[in-house]
């Protein structure tokens, strides 16, 4: 072969891929005569390549998403994946894309591209999609798993509503929906009482009533109060720090909405409370005990002294001048409301006397049978009777005991005057010793 100067010499061949434009000449030559002869002169032109390449939007796509892959550079283009040069198709799978082109002189070059297909993610929401009327309903512009993105609607926490989620077109993202069911709350209760003041220890009923169904009652106030009774009664007003407001919550049993805005009123407590200290709880007759009055809030006093005697002084003194056990009582008003306190026990016991009489006839007729001493309030007694010659005839240490005018042994004595002492102990500790002379007359 002979090329055009700096071409490539292809050497004993019959055929090879000329890379200059020019003159090539091919003897053939006998190897065993070694003649030769030039068979074959041909003018080669050699066309350049067309420069092709391919133009696209992007190489990284999201699963689902059109693409659109334009040949440039020649005339004519053959992909060989199937698609039609600069027509949208969507690719289902990364893959490698090849392009031949070919010029008009029939020149073909080729050309691939990488296209990148990324999986669509689901957006993850945690949102409750039942809610309460006005209750907070917050449509959060990043995913669980970090899509972020826009909501539309705007949410609206008063009605029923179907939300759609849009991811930002930078992030391979699904669209996703969300169905809001807005459960209406219950219709606020009317509420009521059964006095605008209630004193101190008195029951207080409430009353509450709503147009809702299905509904439950929650009472609250002062002092911890609660009850899920729809018309409760307070019955433990015992003081004014239970006066104050009362509020009650209507509550749908199947949704669990409620009414908000609880339904209140406001109560006063009014409170007197009764009492009082007696300066003396025990004594004898007559008996003077100072009462000192420790009521509160009290503006009118009734006391009662329990022997029929009352008073209405704030802080009375009274004398008992008979022997016995008195409750007494006080009530306390203060123009509303009283109170009634009871002190403990006051007792009264006589005071001690002793009296001898110097005359009995003991004869059997129920008059003056028997000698024996008067007197009240005594705790212990001691009496001996004694005859004109000092014999003991006869003694006794009963209170109730006395002499029927006969001995020890039961035998009448005879008519006479006789001598007795007799020691006693008033309950009051007052001691008492008679001695004198007694006529028996039968």
């Amino acid at each position: 072969w002979t090329v055009p100067l700096g071409g490539n010499d292809p050497g004993d061949t019959s055929s090879f891929t000329p890379t200059l434009s020019g003159t090539y000449s091919v003897f053939i030559t006998n190897k065993s005569s070694n003649c030769s002869s030039n068979i074959s002169s041909s003018l080669v032109t050699l066309n350049p390549l067309p420069n092709v390449d391919i133009n696209t939007s992007d190489t990284d796509v999201c699963q689902g998403d059109s693409l659109k892959l334009t040949g440039t550079g020649a005339n004519s283009y053959t992909w060989d994946n199937g698609i039609v040069n600069g027509s949208s198709f969507i690719p289902e799978s990364s893959t490698t894309y090849t392009v031949t082109g070919k010029d008009l002189k029939g020149c073909i070059n080729k050309k691939s591209i990488e296209i990148t297909v990324k999986p669509r993610a689901l957006p993850v929401f945690s949102i409750d999609s039942v809610i309460c009327q006005g209750d907070n309903l917050t449509l959060p512009s990043n995913s669980n798993n970090g899509i972020k993105g826009s909501w539309s609607p705007i949410a609206d926490n008063t009605q029923n509503n179907k939300y759609t989620f849009t991811p930002n077109a930078d992030q391979c993202a699904y669209n996703s929906e969300l169905n809001v069911t807005v459960n209406q709350n219950p219709v606020s209760p009317i509420v009521s009482k059964d006095s605008l003041l209630v004193c101190a220890r008195e029951p207080l009923s409430l009353f509450a009533t709503s147009t809702s169904t299905n509904v439950t009652y929650q009472w609250s106030g002062p002092d911890n109060f609660s009850s899920n009774l729809q018309n409760p009664i307070v019955t433990t007003f015992s003081q004014e720090s239970h006066s104050g407001k009362y509020s009650v919550i209507v509550t749908n049993k199947n949704t669990g909405c409620n009414s908000k805005n609880s339904a209140a009123i406001m109560v006063k407590v009014k409170t007197v409370l009764a009492d009082f200290i007696p300066k003396a709880v025990s004594g004898f007759t007559p008996l003077k005990v100072d009462f000192e009055n420790k009521s509160i809030n009290g503006l009118e006093y009734l006391w009662d002294f329990g022997d029929d005697k009352t008073s209405t002084k704030i802080e009375p003194t009274h004398v008992f001048t008979k022997e016995g056990t008195y409750n007494i009582y006080l009530i306390a008003t203060n123009g509303t409301c009283s109170d009634t306190a009871v002190s403990s026990t006051i007792d009264v016991k006589v005071s001690s006397s002793l009296e001898v009489p110097n005359v009995f006839t003991p004869n059997n007729d129920n008059k003056n049978d028997v000698f024996n001493v008067k007197g009240d309030g005594l705790k212990t007694i001691n009496a001996v009777i004694y005859n004109r010659w000092g014999e003991l005839v006869y003694e006794w240490d009963k209170i109730q005991g006395g002499w029927n005018g006969t001995t020890m042994s039961g035998i009448e004595s005879p008519e006479g005057t006789y001598f007795y002492m007799i020691n006693a102990t008033g309950n009051d500790g007052v001691p008492y010793s008679f001695q004198g002379y007694v006529k028996l007359i039968r």
